[in-house]
This record gives structure tokens, C-alpha cells and sequence, in this order.
């Protein structure tokens, strides 16, 4: 008797004072539309501000139109499709979109201050999400595969701006128009950015420079994803997580990552790929993603081609799939000594501008790669003692040049170049000429600072014993020639600058056919 004298009162008071209890309203779909407000889709009576509004899985999934005056407290969906075209909609605490719902705005204005995309999707294509009239503060988590579409991106405005995302899932950025950035807080989110462009000829990229812009600097869970003919450009705040590329990037040329500023985080490759040098550096591992077949990257274009140095691992990765490199434009550097990629290593030029490879340790290129001279250089730093046997095989693809540039930083102790057998280098009909470069940049005298060494000249065919070129000497560098009856048919140019010496050992028949610039000391021995 207690009880009911209890419920009556409040009954009293609730009718007395206006007090709404809030409720669990569940769509059941038996009106004559689809809309929110009509009532007879929820069994009765549509959700008020103080309800919670329920659209579960159906075996045919529910399809909501949420249109003008749709409000609720919460709104949790699952398996079913909501779409708002207009009209304004408010979700005062929460809206939670589980697997298999899919939430659309493509017009009119949402309020609401969280969405939790928990297996679901949330695509944003035009209109207004906020908090509430005042501000865009909404905090949006993406998790159990959540994933956050942004379409039709044409400027700032319509970018993710003043946002909180937190999770793993995913967040999809359609941009089409240029030089686009990002203002939201991302110091909780592990998830995936992925970066597209929907406007190839309106240069759409990802700018990570601009005031206010989201630069990611400190945050290594995130990973972006840079989809084909989209671009990230790095300029001058370093990019710290982990970085998918594919493609050339956008029509400026300039890569699909445009390296102003440095890379700490791993970059892979999805595809054949490009990397703009404009004076950034990448110390982060660079590997292939691939299952199979070979992926490229190519770095430097002809309007982004600065130094660079890639002192991370490079590989092909653990996926079954091989990565190449070609160096097309700028010095790239290899600093790392156990770079195990095995697809070809090309030196290429871009017009007259030359790719030049430089690196201190023959590991730099790893032990299986072939490197193959098509216009561009490869530069070896040497230091005391130091061996470099060109071992891999080399080719010279028609019309180019084997171009070498090899320098001792030592003044004490010689560096060694020895060329193997392993290689071909032209043909009878098209033989092969070289530039090589030797030169010790320590900048003061002494002796016996090099010896290039060819072992063999004529090794099973292998080589096409038929050359022309120039070997130059550079000051203060004592270089031994060993093997001299490897030019015995050619036309070879020594050129030994002052300070320079060159002492050639072998057969020396056919001197009188070699071109002699500025030699001041040589030694001929057998």
C-alpha cells in the first residue's frame, strides 16, 4: 500500500509540474514514410528530447529519413541506413552508429556534441555538424572498423575542422580542391587517415604547413594512407607516424609525399610511387607492401628534386613482394648499411638534371640488386681502408654512360674499387663508354689513396671489351690502375689534376691510343 501511495504521488507531480520521463524508443517502421517525426514509425509516438531512440537490425535493414524536428537524447542504430538531406536534427548527448548502420548528412544541420562510429559509417557530405549553434567541437570515436567519410572537401571550411577524433578506425578525406588542412585534435586517435582526391586537376593535397593545420608530430599511432593522384606535403614540421603511398601524386609533380621537412615514421609502398625532394630527409624504415611483383619508388620529379637521405632500413618488406629504387632527380643519400631490397637500383636524369645515388658502404645497395645507369651517377663515400667491390651487376642502358663519382675522406689509408665480371655492359654494335670520377676530399697531400682494380676483361663474354671515357684524378689523390690491358682496344682519357698521381700496372701496348690531360706524375709498371 506504501508503494502505491508512493507512484500516485509522483504520478500527481508529473501531471501537476510537466515532468517527461524519458524512454526507449524503438523504430518499427509501420508508418506511411520513412520519416522521424511520423510517429506511427515508432509504434505510436516519436521520440522526444528526453528519449532514447533505438533503430535495430532488421532482416530487411531499416531506412530512417531523419528530417526536420528529429530530436532525441540518443540515438543508437544498428544495420540499419539513416540519411538527412535537410531540415536540423538534434541527438543531445550521443549518437552511436554499431556494425552494419550507416548515418549520411548530406544538407541541413546536425547537432549533437559525440558520435561514436562503433563498426559502422558516418559520411559528411555537405551541410552542418556541430555541438549546437555555437561551435563545431564535436568528438567523434571510430572503433570495432568505424570509419568517418568526408566528401566533396573544396576548401578549409569544408574540411574536418575544431573536431576530436579518438579510436582506430578510419577516417576518409575526398578532397577536390587545393592545398587543403586540417584543424581537429587527433592526441587520442590510432587510426587511419586516408587522403584522396576527387579533383585531379585542382592539385589536392594534404597540407600539413599551414596555420592552425593538424600536423601529426608527436602522434606515431596514426597512419595516413595517401591514396593514387592524392598528395601529403610535409613542409616544416616533422611527420612522425607511419605513411601508405601510391601513385605520382597530384598534377604540381610533385610526389605523392612532397618532403619539405623530415619523415621519423615508416613509409610503404601500395604501388609504384613517387617521393618529391625539397629538403626533407626520411629516417624511418621504407619497404614494399606488395604480395608479389615488383614496386618502384621514384624520387625526385622535375619540379621537386633537392638532397635528400633515407637513413632507415630499406626492404621489400615480409609480404612476398620486392621494392626497387630509381633515383631520377637530386642527390639521394643511403646511409644505412643493411638495406636489403632487392629489385633494381636505376640512376636516371630528369631533362639535364641527374639522379645521383651517394652512399658510404657498398650495403648501402643491397647485395642482390642490379643498378642500372641511365643517365644518372653513382657516388661512393669512401673512408680509410675501406673496400668497394662493385659486385652487383651493373648495365648501361643505350645512349648513357657507366657514371662514377668516388671519393676518399682519408688522407692516411687507401680506398679500394674493384670491378667484377658480373656485368654487361654493351655490345659489340652498341659498346659502352664511362666517366669515372676519383678524388679525395680530405684536402691535403699523401699517397696511395685508391686502386681500381678490373679483374678480368672479357670474363665468359660478359663484358664487351670495347670502351671510351674518361678517368679523372682529382688533387691529392694516388690512384693505381691495376689490369691496364683492360683498355687495350679503347679509347681511354686520364685526366690527373695537380696534387693528383696515377700509377698504372698491366699491359701497356696501346698507350699511344690513350688521350693524356695534365698528368704532372705517373708511373707505368708491368
Amino acid at each position: 500500500m506504501r508503494w502505491m501511495r508512493i507512484c500516485s504521488v509522483a504520478c500527481v507531480c508529473a501531471f501537476l509540474f510537466g515532468t517527461v520521463w524519458a524512454a526507449d524508443v524503438t523504430w518499427m517502421g509501420g508508418g506511411t514514410d520513412t520519416n522521424w517525426t511520423t510517429s506511427g514509425n515508432w509504434g505510436g509516438t516519436a521520440p522526444t528530447a528526453d528519449d532514447t531512440a533505438i533503430v535495430p537490425t532488421n532482416e530487411t535493414p531499416f531506412a530512417v529519413t531523419v528530417d526536420d524536428g528529429a530530436v532525441a537524447a540518443t540515438l543508437t542504430a544498428t544495420g540499419a541506413t539513416l540519411t538527412q538531406g535537410a531540415g536540423t536534427a538534434t541527438i543531445g548527448t550521443s549518437v552511436t552508429l554499431n556494425t552494419g548502420a550507416a548515418y549520411t548528412l548530406s544538407g541541413g544541420t546536425l547537432y549533437t556534441p559525440s558520435i561514436n562510429v562503433a563498426g559502422g559509417t558516418f559520411t559528411y557530405g555537405s551541410g552542418t555538424l556541430a555541438t549546437d549553434a555555437s561551435t563545431t567541437g564535436v568528438t567523434i570515436d571510430l572503433t570495432n572498423g568505424g570509419t568517418f567519410v568526408r566528401n566533396a572537401i573544396a576548401g578549409d571550411s569544408d574540411a574536418i575542422n575544431n573536431y576530436t577524433f579518438t579510436g582506430d578506425g578510419t577516417l576518409r578525406l575526398r578532397l577536390t580542391a587545393s592545398d587543403i588542412r586540417l584543424t581537429s585534435t587527433f592526441t587520442d586517435f590510432a587510426g587511419t587517415i586516408e587522403v584522396h582526391n576527387d579533383n585531379y586537376s585542382a592539385n589536392t593535397k594534404l597540407n600539413t604547413n599551414r596555420a592552425g593545420a593538424s600536423t601529426f608530430a608527436s602522434n606515431g599511432n596514426i597512419t595516413l594512407d595517401i591514396m593514387d593522384q592524392a598528395q601529403i606535403f610535409v613542409a616544416t614540421t616533422p611527420l612522425a607516424c607511419d605513411t601508405y603511398i601510391i601513385g605520382t601524386g597530384n598534377r604540381e609533380n610533385r610526389g605523392a609525399i612532397r618532403l619539405g621537412a623530415n619523415v621519423t615514421g615508416d613509409v610503404f609502398l601500395k604501388g609504384d610511387a613517387t617521393i618529391g625532394t625539397e629538403g626533407g630527409n626520411i629516417s624511418g624504415a621504407i619497404s614494399s607492401s606488395a604480395t608479389s611483383g615488383t614496386q618502384t619508388l621514384t624520387v625526385g620529379t622535375s619540379n621537386c628534386g633537392s638532397n635528400s637521405t633515407f637513413s632507415g632500413v630499406v626492404s621489400d618488406g615480409t609480404t612476398g613482394g620486392q621494392l626497387a629504387l630509381k633515383v631520377a632527380r637530386g642527390i639521394l643519400t643511403l646511409s644505412n648499411a643493411n638495406n636489403i631490397y632487392t629489385g633494381a637500383t636505376t640512376l636516371s636524369t630528369i631533362g639535364s638534371n641527374s639522379g645521383v645515388l651517394r652512399i658510404s658502404s657498398m650495403n648501402a645497395i643491397s647485395g642482390t640488386s642490379k643498378v642500372v645507369f641511365d643517365g644518372g651517377t653513382l657516388s661512393v663515400n669512401a673512408t680509410a681502408g675501406m673496400l668497394f667491390s662493385l659486385t652487383k651487376p651493373l648495365e648501361v642502358t643505350t645512349g648513357n654512360a657507366l657514371k662514377l663519382d668516388i671519393r676518399n675522406s682519408n688522407t692516411s689509408s687507401a680506398a679500394w674499387l674493384a670491378f667484377t665480371d658480373d656485368s654487361s655492359w654493351g655490345t659489340a654494335a652498341a659498346p659502352v663508354s664511362f666517366d669515372i670520377i676519383l678524388s679525395n676530399t680530405a684536402g691535403s697531400a699523401s699517397t696511395n689513396l685508391g686502386v681500381l682494380t678490373f679483374n678480368t676483361r672479357d670474363a665468359s663474354g660478359s663484358i664487351y671489351d670495347n670502351y671510351s671515357g674518361t678517368i679523372e684524378i682529382g688533387s691529392y689523390t694516388g690512384v693505381n690502375i691495376e689490369s691496364a690491358d683492360f683498355f687495350s682496344h679503347d679509347n681511354i682519357a686520364f685526366k690527373v689534376n695537380s696534387g693528383g698521381r696515377l700509377q698504372i700496372r698491366g699491359n701497356q701496348k696501346n698507350l699511344v691510343q690513350w688521350n693524356w690531360q695534365a698528368a704532372p706524375w705517373m708511373c707505368l709498371a708491368r
